[in-house]
């Protein structure tokens, strides 16, 4: 009879034990992943700044190239309308 309440006793402890372990298990896994999610987000926070600036860039110089082209068009039309004057 004796045994049979150690092991009772026994059992009771293991299954509480293996039930305590998977939720602590589980809460660590979850606080795991979760700070493997914000290192992730914060370096892909970093990367899309970098792309931005790089488009930024490109933009800025995409536009200057244009301001530059459409000043030359207008400097040629400017002379072509003065030939035109004085033909």
């Amino acid at each position: 009879m004796l045994a049979l309440v150690v092991t009772r006793s026994f059992a009771r402890g293991l299954v509480t034990g293996l039930v305590v372990g998977l939720i602590a298990g589980g809460l660590t896994g979850d606080w795991w992943e979760f700070q493997r999610a914000a290192v992730e987000i914060a370096q892909l926070k970093v990367q899309q700044a970098s792309r931005l600036g790089a488009i930024q860039e490109q933009i800025d110089r995409l536009t200057s190239e244009l301001n530059a082209e459409r000043r030359h068009r207008e400097e040629l039309e400017r002379m072509l309308g003065d030939l035109r004057k004085g033909s």
